[in-house]
C-alpha cells in the first residue's frame, strides 16, 4: 500500500447501465496498466469527445498524457472493470 497525498487530475465513471454487472477495480503502479493504453485511451478519447467537454484531442494525445502519469514511478492507476469492459479509471501522482 502507497502511503502519500495524491492529485488525480482524470478520474471518471462512464454512464453506463452497470446493472446486473460484474464490477472490479484493480489498481497499478507506474507503468504496470501498460496492457490496458489502447482500451484506456480510447474510453478517454470517446468520453471527452462528448458533450460537454467536446474535446476533439486525437489518441495520440491521450497516450501522451497518460503516460505523463505513467513515466513517474509512484503514480497509480485504478481501472473500474464491468464484465472485463473498462467503465472508469483515475490516475493520479504524487503532489510532492
Amino acid at each position: 500500500m502507497y502511503k502519500g497525498l495524491f492529485l488525480s487530475v482524470f478520474a471518471m465513471l462512464c454512464s453506463v447501465s452497470l446493472f446486473g454487472s460484474d464490477i472490479e477495480v484493480k489498481s497499478f503502479q507506474g507503468v504496470e496498466a501498460k496492457p490496458y493504453l489502447e482500451k484506456l485511451r480510447d474510453l478517454y478519447t470517446d468520453f471527452f469527445q462528448a458533450a460537454p467537454f467536446n474535446v476533439k484531442e486525437a489518441k495520440a494525445q491521450w497516450e501522451e498524457t497518460i503516460f505523463s502519469y505513467w513515466n513517474n514511478s509512484t503514480s497509480i492507476t485504478a481501472l473500474v472493470f464491468a464484465n472485463d469492459a473498462i467503465v472508469g479509471s483515475a490516475l493520479g501522482m504524487p503532489l510532492k
